[in-house]
Formats: structure tokens, C-alpha cells, sequence
């Protein structure tokens, strides 16, 4: 019998979103490889990874994206959402209290962290 082995989805952490409201298309800016359910932060034009210190204007990448040698038009996870906590990638480096104010940060935007 033969053996199939799946990769992550897009957004496999996304366990509920509204149609045409929880998502929005964003640019992500050139020089990062972003994998999805990636914190992230900037503006619809110009979107980059965010640092563990960050927590004003984050939000989710919906799926993964090569944008190490040019920007490359996306889609993030912006508002109203749930999503599965174990499967966001967190900046490298972010310790427990500084997860836990990235998910306040998500809640406040209305994306709704689960564990």
C-alpha cells in the first residue's frame, strides 16, 4: 500500500473566518520568506515579518510565501477569525510573555487565539 505524506496547507491553523471580511490582500515586502500562519505587521502595500517586541498592528499570513528576491502580493488573516495558537509561527526568538502579548494583540485586531 503506498504512503502519502501532505505538507502543510494554507492556513491550516484558520479554524473560522467570514467570507470577503476576515481576509485582505496585502504586499509582502521583498527580502522574507514568510510560511503561513506568520505574525506579521506593516501596511496593505508594503507587509514584513514582525520582531517579538512588536504588538501594535499584527496579524496573520494565510499562507506561505517566497518574497526573498521580490514583493510578492498575498493575502493576510486581518480580522474576525480563529485560529489554532500551536500552529502560528511566532517571530524567532519570542519568549512565553511576549507570545502571550502577540495573541492579546490578535484579539484585539479580532483574531481569536485557540490552544
Amino acid at each position: 500500500m503506498t504512503t502519502f505524506t501532505e505538507g502543510a496547507r494554507s492556513a491550516e491553523g484558520l479554524m473560522y473566518h467570514i467570507a470577503d471580511y476576515s481576509l485582505d490582500p496585502v504586499t509582502y515586502s521583498s527580502g522574507a520568506s514568510i510560511a503561513s500562519m506568520q505574525v506579521v505587521k506593516g501596511t496593505d502595500a508594503a507587509t514584513v515579518p514582525a520582531v517579538a517586541a512588536d504588538t501594535i498592528g499584527l496579524y496573520l499570513a494565510y499562507k506561505a510565501y517566497d518574497a526573498t528576491s521580490a514583493a510578492v502580493k498575498g493575502v493576510a488573516i486581518k480580522r474576525h477569525a480563529v485560529v489554532n495558537g500551536n500552529l502560528i509561527a511566532y517571530p524567532s526568538g519570542a519568549t512565553a510573555p511576549q507570545k502571550a502579548a502577540i495573541d492579546a494583540a490578535l484579539l484585539a485586531a479580532g483574531i481569536v487565539v485557540r490552544r
